[in-house]
């Protein structure tokens, strides 16, 4: 049985293990040995009734007794839940993350509660009946943005799923949120391409993605966090605030109402988990500042080189493609780009980095300056 087992794959000393617990259940099965009944009288803390609160029983209630205890290092490489006693030889899982500093976030419990509870369906949710014909340029222009919304919510899944598995599960709270975020750029997929293909439109063209390969390419999960969840997510809200703000019916404003819901979720976590960090990482600070030059860097030159997402915004802004339209169209965009980028430094200040507004990248720092006061320099 033990050569049967090898051949699977499986390790022999997995295998050994678990032909000795079939014997054991066989012996006791048929009465050739007494039941161990050991594993009652494990030494976690008995006795908890977690209580419920307002909003039910969340995942924060739970955090009672020894079970609230959250160590700044998780000494464990398995995915013994917390609270939990430990048996010896149970396989590592390879995780990479078991500092608390590396992930944590106040506010995660609270935004996986808010993310399950707010969570809506595509399919039903959204009144497509509502969508009427378009003008071509103005329903091309939605349809540009819809696949430049598709393309970043593909890159958020990954770039979730990618580093959930390198986290410990002395953290959970913070993996059960990032799950539901993951869920979240998901269904950010479904709801834009649903809109570029349900109203006589199609898909338009790939952005350049110099941006997306920047994030996927950091090498920490703060890194990861403060491109994606504090800068992306600070530009993709303003996006989805042009989004509603030029929206022709009732299923594109809801559309976009409803993923501004999803993605203030991750630029919360972004900020706590940043603020968390400097807290306790003081001399990593310049390291932020450098994640932040590099990010900003590559998302303004991405910026200037994707001509049919800026020309897309311009006539959605403008209302259509005469002259004077498109002048409107420089003119709104302008404004929601600085407050776009207001905004952006804003989070980056409530998170502890207050100075970032004097590191800012040069073609982004230009969007500070009110249009009056750039046009006389």
């Amino acid at each position: 049985m033990l050569v049967t087992q090898m051949e699977s794959g499986i390790r022999a000393d997995q295998a050994e293990r678990f032909i000795a617990q079939q014997e054991r259940m066989r012996q006791v099965s048929s009465g050739e040995e007494t039941p161990y009944f050991g594993w009652m009288h494990v030494p976690t803390e008995w006795g908890i009734r977690a209580r419920r609160g307002k909003k039910g029983l969340t995942v924060g209630a739970l955090n009672v007794g020894t079970y609230g205890d959250i160590p700044d290092e998780w000494p464990y490489q398995t995915e013994m839940p917390r609270g939990a006693h430990p048996i010896p030889g149970v396989p590592a899982m390879g995780y990479s993350i078991y500092e608390k500093a590396e992930l944590w976030a106040d506010n995660a419990a609270d935004l996986y509660e808010e993310a399950i509870q707010r969570r809506w369906r595509p399919a039903t949710d959204i009144p497509w009946d509502t969508l009427q014909p378009l003008p071509d340029e103005i329903e091309r222009a939605m349809c540009q943005l819809c696949t430049y919304f598709s393309e970043k919510a593909l890159l958020a899944g990954d770039v979730v799923g990618k580093w959930l598995p390198e986290m410990s599960y002395g953290y959970h709270e913070v993996k059960l949120y990032l799950s539901t975020a993951e869920f979240d750029a998901a269904r950010h997929f479904e709801v834009f391409r649903k809109r570029a293909l349900s109203n006589g439109g199609g898909l338009g063209m790939q952005s350049p993605g110099y941006f997306h390969r920047a994030i996927f390419d950091a090498r920490n999960w703060t890194e990861t966090s403060v491109a994606l969840h504090i800068l992306s997510n600070s530009f993709l809200m303003g996006l989805y605030q042009v989004g509603e703000y030029v929206a022709q019916s009732e299923a594109e404003a809801l559309i976009f109402r409803l993923s501004m819901q999803d993605i203030a979720r991750q630029i919360a976590y972004g900020v706590q988990h940043l603020k968390y960090f400097l807290l306790r990482k003081i001399d990593r600070r310049p390291e932020v500042h450098t994640y932040l030059n590099k990010a900003e860097a590559i998302m303004a030159y991405e910026d200037e080189q994707d001509t049919p997402r800026r020309e897309a915004l311009i006539i959605l802004l403008g209302g259509g493609l005469s002259k004077e339209q498109v002048q409107e169209g420089v003119s709104k965009l302008d404004y929601f780009k600085r407050r776009w980028m207001r905004d952006y430094l804003t989070r980056l200040a409530a998170a502890g980095l207050p100075e970032r507004r004097e590191h800012l990248h040069p073609a982004l720092k230009r969007y500070l300056v009110e249009p009056a006061v750039a046009q006389a320099v």
